[in-house]
């Protein structure tokens, strides 16, 4: 593990915030960022949390504008126009193969930026290159003398850029299993090689030639054109112009090292750059980091050709998983549409109202679909046309209750129940919704035992539907 110089950090900063720096005890190892903002305290963030830089009254020391101005030029060594360029991407690399990350007010030209003013913020992020933390994920990565594209996985802070260095170092130097390799590498951020004045201040390897501050797209096409690389490692994938790179890196016979921003592999593969890529099988190993323990655990290392299989024996199980869900939600309509006829039959009964009214009464105390469907029905009675009410029962099930997802049998009994309705006084219209409601309680308790049986069925025949086609594939 390379050490961090206390001094090197230290210097960047104004003279009232180096000088609490020199006062503080810190460890410099674990201390992943410095923050500066205007009116703000200093925040010291490591990665189990952050702390403020106190006084030495306890107070913490809350940054003036001043702060910032002059740490500015100590970090630009009084030659801020020297690093425009720089400025316009956000943030400038200093020795040591740290970065910091500016901002404030952004100049515009058009759609392009020209420069920045009035800075607010300054993020100094340290460069943390841990030798050796690669040697777990290397025999997973490593195919006899060749190495497997490979993709990392992580959420910010979690050390993905870190685990791609020295997985750069000894692929570039070699191991006693591989022979060494020569890697190109494309810095868009300076984070990777941490270039000071073009010199790579992080160790990548004897065999590794550097991009430095260059679009990823342009820089893998650059170093296929010039350098030969056997291995191409690129920092946080994901742009639309990079599929195209990718894709002439993969078909040259390159191997290609890459990382992306993301919870999991899922979170990734939802991504419709990632989806491409995936459809093409560009990645063979994916490594999945967390912060379980402590930042840049290893979660999980995947096969690419397995991770495909998996994806179809969960899309084949999610088919089962939603017709279950269908299941249920046949079901629980079913009941929403007892309580509507058990309201009818209430309105029939107790109001002694024509049947058109107490349609309309028991719209009145729904909403939605069933308000529609009942609204409609006494409309239609009201017209007085020659249709039969089965017929505008039935027409109206199936402009307004469509959702409800009925059989066939379901549908012929509410054009019955509507048939029957039409012609009968008042007490045989109560019996006959007295007759349907017995019917359709026995409706739903031979579709709530099929359906208590098919919801742990179906889930297992998507899940082994899944399998075989997997096999079938394979």
């Amino acid at each position: 593990m390379r050490t961090i110089r206390a001094g090197q950090i230290q210097s960047l900063f104004a003279g009232n915030i180096r000088k609490l720096l020199e006062e503080c005890v810190i460890d410099y190892e674990k201390l992943y960022e410095i923050r500066l903002r205007t009116g703000r305290p200093v925040f010291l963030c490591y990665g189990d949390g952050e702390k403020f830089l106190r006084t030495g009254n306890g107070m913490p020391y809350r940054v003036t504008r001043q702060d910032l101005k002059e740490t500015l030029e100590y970090i630009s060594g009084y030659s801020l126009y020297a690093y425009e360029d720089e400025i316009c991407q956000g943030y400038l690399s200093v020795q040591g193969g740290h970065r910091v990350g500016i901002t404030g007010k952004v100049i515009l030209d058009g759609e392009h930026i020209r420069g920045m003013k009035y800075i607010s913020c300054i993020n100094v992020r340290l460069a943390h290159q841990v030798q050796g933390c690669a040697d777990e994920v290397l025999p997973y990565i490593r195919n006899g003398e060749q190495v497997y594209h490979t993709l990392i996985i992580a959420p910010p802070r979690c050390g993905k850029t870190t685990l791609l260095r020295d997985m750069i170092r000894q692929i570039s130097n070699g191991t006693d299993r591989i022979q060494g390799k020569t890697v190109g590498v494309v810095d868009e951020r300076s984070e990777l090689a941490g270039c000071y004045q073009g010199i790579p201040q992080n160790d990548l390897g004897m065999r590794t030639d550097v991009l430095d501050a260059c679009p990823k797209a342009k820089g893998m096409q650059m170093l296929l054109r010039s350098m030969s690389p056997d291995v191409v490692a690129v920092d946080e994938l994901g742009k639309k112009e990079d599929f195209k790179a990718v894709e002439s890196v993969v078909h040259c016979g390159c191997k290609l090292f890459a990382t992306a921003h993301g919870n999991s592999l899922e979170d990734i593969l939802r991504q419709p750059f990632f989806q491409k890529l995936r459809e093409l099988e560009v990645f063979e190993r994916y490594i999945v980091l967390g912060k379980k323990g402590h930042a840049g655990s290893i979660e999980a290392i995947y096969d690419g050709k397995l991770v495909g299989a998996v994806l179809i024996i969960f899309a084949s199980a999610g088919l089962g998983y939603l017709k279950s869900r269908e299941l249920m939600l046949h079901e629980k309509n079913l009941e929403e549409f007892l309580q509507v006829i058990l309201c009818l039959k209430g309105e029939i009964r107790c109001g002694n109202s024509s049947l058109s009214d107490a349609l309309r009464d028991t719209a009145c105390r729904c909403r939605g679909r069933y308000e529609e469907f009942l609204e409609r029905v006494a409309a239609c009675i009201e017209a007085n046309t020659e249709e039969k009410l089965s017929i505008i029962f039935q027409n109206c099930t199936e402009n307004y209750l469509t959702d409800l997802k009925l059989d066939e049998d379901e549908r012929r009994k509410i054009s019955l129940l509507g048939e029957k309705l039409c012609y009968l006084d008042l007490e045989m219209q109560v019996s006959t919704i007295q007759i349907y409601v017995r019917r359709l309680k026995l409706r739903m308790e031979q579709t709530e035992k099929e359906s208590h049986e098919r919801l742990r069925m179906y889930p297992v025949i998507g899940a082994f539907s899944g399998v075989l086609i997997c096999l079938l594939l394979v």
